[in-house]
């Protein structure tokens, strides 16, 4: 009986939400998003004491954060954004949306007949209202709270609120990059911001950086996928490789695009665990190949030079008898040269290895295929595992970019490993560049390689024309 107490009104307040237009929705499942990627952050970093007995809380955050301006149903819409209102009285009205949000709660949620770790979790929706524009000084509203007065709830949703209200485009506001709606947060640390999650925002940059694609056109659901739609076009997307001694586009890194009835358009970082759980991993990652190969082929005809295309791997396809040699049958249809083909494997991958992986990854090895150990540095040493695994690059893991330019630390730990890839002749990528400070000291270490947002998002293949491609999408040169 609780339990449904609590599904009604959930689905009353998401009524609420749906019918508040598309800008809003998209605004509730944006701020939700950065939400988790924030939390997942604080939990993965312990960026707070006593992490493990507050995952509950964090895990629950991104649901209360999703609700946070449900109260801007109930007052005009001309004074959603603050941004648009020129008047004192104007903005008076905007303030209002927090206690009409408290209002709205109060009026649909019935706490009493709850039983307490329903009252706990909704209760939580409700700090995510009222405290969203409070601010770590004491100088927020409608109460002035300060410091850690204000819940992790409200303290977490405020800087996903602030995220994406710099990143959206309003009537009289451009959105602004990535890179520079985070530094704008950044100097608002310790005045509007709690610190710590200021820090998890910056740790999360990169992960955002994945998502963008999916934001851009508010397609995120906030219920769960139920099945990737196999019936619409699947197409591979391009993000560009830069080599830093050359100046030029040197590679591409790849990704099936896929479209599921809940998410719409999804990329590999969102749907390869879904993949794997609907056992669609075979027929994905197979038509994965065949549209590289046909690339490949149009790249010939078009003169695209490239040296390596880099192509995330399922594991649990590469744990199959046949991968192997269902991949290479692929690659020799279309008569692609094995040697311009990397596997990415995620590093996280090679603590619960499969023997049937090893075997298919030598018989790669054996043609030519690169092996690259992805997002390195991420998890627990693998270090013995780039000779098990014949591994012939490391693709650093985003949080190096995110922290080199301010951490001598971190970058001595960077120089450390480009020297034993040197040593080992290995090739190195930092992935994640998105300024060209992080560019600067990652070269200055002896990277040669970088990917990230810095040199341009994903494009679809016939829009891919090599080095050009700087000049028409990347940021670099700016």
């Amino acid at each position: 009986m609780a339990k449904s107490i609590k599904r009604d009104s959930l689905n009353k307040l998401k009524k609420i939400i749906s019918n508040m237009g598309n800008e809003e929705i998209t605004h509730a499942k944006r701020v939700k998003l950065f939400s988790q990627l924030i939390c997942d952050q604080i939990i993965e970093k312990e960026l707070i004491a006593d992490v493990d007995k507050k995952k509950k809380e964090l895990n629950l955050i991104p649901q209360a954060a999703y609700f946070h301006d449900i109260g801007k149903s109930a007052i005009p819409r001309d004074y959603y954004h603050i941004q648009d209102i020129r008047n004192e009285a104007g903005k008076d009205v905007y303030r209002t949306h927090v206690d009409e949000g408290f209002r709205i709660f109060d009026e649909t949620v019935d706490l009493l007949e709850m039983n307490d770790k329903d009252i706990e979790e909704m209760s939580m929706i409700n700090f995510a209202i009222l405290e969203h524009h409070e601010r770590w000084d004491g100088l927020g509203f409608p109460n002035k709270l300060e410091g850690e007065e204000i819940s992790l709830t409200g303290r977490v949703t405020a800087v996903a609120d602030a995220l994406d209200n710099y990143l959206m485009k309003t009537r009289d506001k451009e959105r602004v990059q990535l890179e520079f709606a985070i530094d704008r947060i950044v100097t608002h640390k310790l005045t509007r911001f709690d610190p710590m999650v200021v820090n998890a925002l910056i740790f999360a940059k990169e992960n955002i950086e994945d998502k963008l694609y999916l934001l851009e056109n508010g397609s995120l659901s906030d219920v769960q996928i139920d099945e990737i739609d196999k019936n619409k076009p699947m197409e591979l997307m391009f993000r560009p490789i830069f080599n830093t001694l050359t100046r030029q586009i040197s590679s591409y890194k790849v990704t099936l695009k896929l479209f599921d009835k809940t998410y719409g358009n999804m990329y590999s970082a969102v749907y390869r665990p879904i993949e794997e759980k609907y056992d669609l991993s075979r027929e994905i990652m197979e038509q994965e190949f065949t549209e590289i190969g046909k690339a490949y082929q149009n790249f010939q005809k078009r003169g695209v030079a490239f040296e390596k295309i880099y192509v995330d791997v399922s594991a649990k396809y590469l744990s199959k008898k046949y991968s192997a040699e269902s991949l290479l049958a692929i690659l020799d249809k279309y008569g692609v040269n094995p040697t311009k083909i990397v596997f990415e494997i995620t590093e996280s991958l090679l603590a619960d290895i499969r023997i049937k992986m090893l075997d298919n990854i030598q018989i790669l090895r054996q043609r030519g295929i690169g092996i690259a150990l992805y997002d390195f540095g991420s998890e627990y040493s693998t270090l013995t595992k780039l000779s098990d695994f014949h591994v012939t690059e490391i693709v650093l893991a985003r949080d190096f970019a995110s922290q080199v330019v301010y951490d001598p630390q971190m970058r001595e730990i960077v120089r450390s490993i480009v020297d034993l890839a040197k040593k080992l002749k290995l090739d190195i990528v930092a992935n994640g560049i998105t300024t060209k400070a992080e560019e600067q000291v990652m070269k200055e270490l002896g990277v040669r390689f970088m990917e990230g947002l810095f040199y341009g998002g994903y494009k679809k293949e016939r829009y891919v024309r090599g080095d050009s491609d700087l000049k028409m999408g990347g940021a670099y040169g700016r």
